[in-house]
């Protein structure tokens, strides 16, 4: 074998690998990281009827900063925003003070938030501040 034709051999043989070490791998991060998805679901309760049925009225929107989701709370709306996203968590808030859960149910009336953090498998339940009537608000986060 000649040099030439082992030269010619290499490149033929070596070529396409050395090309796979080429081009932008500036997104190439992004695709691997799955879209996370931010559900509230608000259903409206009572204190004095007993056969009152809940209507759950559930919204969903793609988790990024800025993202907005508007819902029914007692007598007027609701609105929740994203104000950071993390890898399994999104710190959001809203434009009215809600009353998280309390350790042994029911609602803190006490401690009441404008912004709270939503974790991939937990559930974050918050109410309006009312003991007569009003809305739960119960929201999760998923990736897609």
């Amino acid at each position: 074998m000649t040099t030439t034709t082992r030269h010619l051999l290499v490149a033929v043989v070596l070529g396409p690998l050395a090309l796979t070490g080429c081009g932008d791998d500036a997104g190439a991060g992004a695709a691997d990281v799955p879209a996370q998805m931010l559900t509230i679901e608000a259903s409206d309760w009572n204190g004095w009827d007993p056969e009152h049925q809940a209507t759950p009225e559930v919204t969903t929107l793609e988790v990024e900063v800025g993202a907005t989701a508007t819902v029914e709370s007692v007598g007027e709306e609701i609105t929740f925003e994203v104000t950071e996203v993390g890898d399994g968590e999104v710190e959001v808030s809203s434009d009215q003070r809600l009353a998280p859960s309390g350790e042994s149910g029911g609602s803190n009336l006490n401690d009441l938030v404008e912004e709270f953090t939503v974790v991939t498998g937990e559930e974050t339940s918050l109410a309006t501040p009312t003991l007569d009537a009003g809305y739960s608000y119960l929201l999760t986060l998923t990736r897609r």
